[in-house]
């Protein structure tokens, strides 16, 4: 008899799917008391991108990123200090971003730009597809060089943002969503976000601003599905719309802001896995990890750990 029961634990072992965990492309969590999880940074001194403990979101450690009137470390328009990670998102790659930023008291205003987190195109000229900036009292989001959210800039203070984007060329394809600070303040929003995008964080603004800008990074996760990047997620109701493309300029169904969308069509391609940059361009960097587990290899193990056992006893 327990001869049976241990063949019908082993059976069952082998049926049972594997259950994949929560799966974190990447991550730039600055736990590793250092910049490496990016793939290299733009700075004129090491003072301005700092990883540092006095103010975190979570864990011990956050980015503290400095911006001086005249840092320029890659002689291009504007004055920047910013991390950059060179993972290509292909087109047709559906995202999750989450992550905290801090502005500090003495956040300059002005009626310039001033960029705090971007995904740049891959040629590198023009404005970015996708940015969040500050302009004034508000904070943007901006696509391409169209306006699509907005909110008061809010000073000392963490504040969150859940990011959802398909990346692509073909504004049909294309989508946005955000949350902010818990609330969702844009509904799923079809727009060409383009493809082969990378990101970068820190502060990026507008050569004429003189005073010192300080901002403060923590917590940046990367993944395919909201449970990768927020495994417990406030309820919400669900989405039956399957989302809509309003008409340029149309308000967003969204609170906290104002959303409007721009089209421009273009072709579409299959996706590929998060880490795969174009050959012979930078290494992968992908600090993020995975696991796959379940009941199936542990029972399947235990059964056969016995099975033999009472073979070699007799």
């Amino acid at each position: 008899m327990t001869q049976r029961l241990l063949t019908f634990a082993l059976a069952l072992a082998l049926t049972v799917p594997l259950s994949a965990s929560a799966k974190v492309l990447w991550r730039a969590d600055y736990e590793t008391g250092d910049i490496s999880q990016w793939t290299k940074a733009q700075q004129v001194s090491s003072d301005r991108l700092q990883v540092q403990t006095d103010r975190v979101k979570e864990g011990k450690y956050a980015l503290r990123a400095t911006v001086k009137q005249g840092d320029n470390p890659i002689n291009a328009s504007g004055n920047r200090n910013e991390l950059v990670d060179v993972t290509y998102q292909p087109e047709g790659a559906e995202r999750w971003y989450k992550w905290s930023t801090w502005f500090d008291s003495g956040y300059p205003s002005s009626p310039k730009w001033q960029v705090f987190t971007q995904w740049h195109q891959f040629e590198d000229f023009g404005s970015p597809p996708i940015e969040f900036d500050v302009v004034g009292e508000e904070i943007h989001l901006t696509n391409w060089t169209k306006t699509i959210w907005t909110t008061p800039l809010r000073r000392g203070e963490w504040l969150d943002f859940l990011f959802h984007v398909k990346w692509s060329k073909d504004p049909k394809v294309g989508f946005v969503e955000l949350w902010y600070n818990g609330e969702k303040v844009i509904e799923k929003t079809f727009l060409k976000t383009d493809s082969k995008v990378y990101l970068k964080q820190g502060l990026y603004r507008h050569a004429d601003i003189a005073p010192v800008g300080v901002v403060v990074h923590d917590g940046m996760l990367v993944g395919e599905t909201r449970e990768d990047v927020e495994p417990t997620p406030p309820a919400e109701e669900p989405d039956t719309g399957g989302g809509t493309a309003p008409p340029e300029g149309t308000p967003d169904a969204g609170t906290g802001g104002t959303t409007t969308t721009t089209t421009t069509p273009t072709p579409t391609s299959q996706p590929t896995p998060y880490g795969q940059s174009p050959a012979n361009e930078f290494d992968q960097q992908s600090a993020g990890c995975s696991a796959t587990g379940g009941i199936a290899f542990p029972l399947a193990a235990l059964a056969l750990g016995v099975l033999f056992r009472r073979r070699r006893a007799r």
